[in-house]
């Protein structure tokens, strides 16, 4: 299997699980086990299938496994790493206050 198709299966099922996540935490009623997990735990229970989504789209994107990718970082002059890092934490830290404010809205 190649990496970008291995890449592409694991942002689909990850994502997949990740939203399945949220639309319980959106509809509690529709939750089908006895116990929500909440505080540290059901955090790591809901940021795993998350990380391992945008793991799976990074390799989609590159072509690379994702463990290669720590050399391709590495090999980067400071300032690039120093922009190409800024860039990550302002679209990922986007993408999280945009998910925080579209379950707060009272659709």
């Amino acid at each position: 299997m190649s990496i970008r198709r291995r890449g592409i299966l694991a942002f689909v099922s990850f994502g997949g699980l990740f939203a399945l996540f949220i639309f319980w935490m959106l509809n509690p009623d529709s939750y089908p086990f006895s116990y929500m997990p909440a505080g540290p735990g059901g955090a790591i229970l809901i940021g795993t299938p998350l990380a391992l989504c945008f793991a799976g789209l990074t390799e989609a994107a590159t072509g690379h496994p994702f463990h290669e990718l720590e050399k391709i970082w590495i090999d980067l002059k400071w300032w690039q790493r120093g922009i190409m890092g800024s860039i990550l934490v302002a679209t990922l830290g986007g993408v999280l206050v945009l998910g925080m404010v579209l379950t707060a809205v009272d659709w």
